[in-house]
């Protein structure tokens, strides 16, 4: 597991020390974004697991706040998770540039494999792709696109076994 601290990754299991710490730090950055933009996010209690040039995972907790009536996760909080993970890449790779960046989503195809009856990750490893598109913005100064795909995984008794993927365009612009 990877966590981003400004422009060097820290490895780690997530068991203590840095890696916490850094999980920690990269959560709150998220939750100050959500509260400042996008409260949707906030509302729902992401936990960033990994972040990195290349790789991003967040989870979502099944609770009160987003469990359906089926006692599944809602759609809305799927798609939600699915939106994050590709726009906190984006991020990283704008601040490995140095310059702010614009992301826009402009298809979404999702396939829904079993219920979401547990907490769900949500991982993206394109970061080679955003950073491809970002660096032919920056050249270009115009909106470019990167296709990323976005695996749901959900705990249970065999493992993480994926209940969705998400495979997302992406645009991005260099401001």
């Amino acid at each position: 597991m990877a966590i981003a601290t400004g422009r060097r990754a820290v490895a780690g299991h997530g068991g203590g020390g840095a890696s916490s710490w850094c999980q920690l730090r990269a959560t709150a950055r998220l939750w100050t974004f959500a509260a400042l933009r996008v409260p949707l996010i906030l509302f729902l209690r992401p936990r960033v697991r990994e972040l990195s040039d290349d790789r991003a995972a967040v989870t979502i907790p099944l609770s009160r706040r987003t469990r359906n009536p089926a006692g599944s996760m809602y759609f809305g909080a799927l798609a939600s998770g699915a939106d994050m993970v590709p726009g906190m890449l984006a991020v990283v790779c704008g601040r490995r540039l140095g310059r702010p960046v614009r992301f826009a989503f402009r298809e979404c195809t999702a396939r829904f494999l079993r219920r979401a009856d547990g907490d769900v990750t949500f991982a993206c490893g394109d970061g080679a792709a955003v950073a491809s598109a970002l660096a032919r913005s920056s050249a270009s100064r115009g909106w470019h696109e990167a296709r990323v795909k976005v695996v749901a995984t959900c705990g249970t008794a065999n493992g993480d076994e994926p209940v969705a993927t998400f495979d997302l365009l992406l645009a991005v612009r260099v401001r």
